[in-house]
């Protein structure tokens, strides 16, 4: 309990100090900016217009805040759900830490596209640490990329015909 708690406490913080980096270090990135690159200084003003822009409704900013947590918890009870389906006894809070960490640790492999082979890694070294076989993690990782194939492909596949039908048009 004291650890989730601490752990709660860090988040806040961190995410606090985020917030102000963004609304007050558009100054010194504009400064940095302009010593090192030519141009930086007009790409970084509308930059900055932008996040003011954001900021300045904050019940727009904390909506998004509580929807993004919402779409992280849903997706933390789906993952639940399927290790349940696959017989895994895994708890609700369990499931979300794991959720957490493998998208932590696909977000740390950011130059590898889709992260591929770090999501089922990451599963297979993580569900053991839960109390989920190594091979029902994997099963649920296989899982999460059907799902990403079943609504990325449909959606590749429109995206190229617009731009065809597009550039068709064009000639």
């Amino acid at each position: 309990m004291t650890a989730g708690v601490t752990g709660l406490a860090v988040a806040a913080i961190a995410a606090g100090l985020f917030i102000a980096v963004q609304r007050h270090g558009g100054r010194i990135a504009a400064r940095l900016g302009a010593r090192l690159l030519r141009g930086a200084v007009e790409s970084l003003a509308g930059f900055r217009t932008a996040l003011e822009r954001i900021y300045h409704s904050p019940s727009r900013v904390a909506l998004s805040a509580v929807l993004h947590l919402a779409a992280w918890i849903a997706n933390g009870a789906v993952v639940w759900l399927g290790f349940r389906m696959m017989g895994a006894r895994l708890d609700l809070a369990g499931a979300l830490a794991i959720e957490s960490l493998v998208y932590a640790i696909r977000s740390a492999a950011v130059v590898i596209p889709n992260a591929l082979g770090v999501q089922e890694g990451a599963y297979v070294v993580l569900g053991p640490l839960f109390g989920v076989g190594a091979d029902v993690a994997l099963a649920m990782s296989v899982l999460k990329r059907a799902r990403d194939i079943a609504i990325g492909v449909p959606v590749l596949l429109l995206w190229q015909g617009a731009e065809g039908r597009r550039v068709l048009s064009e000639r």
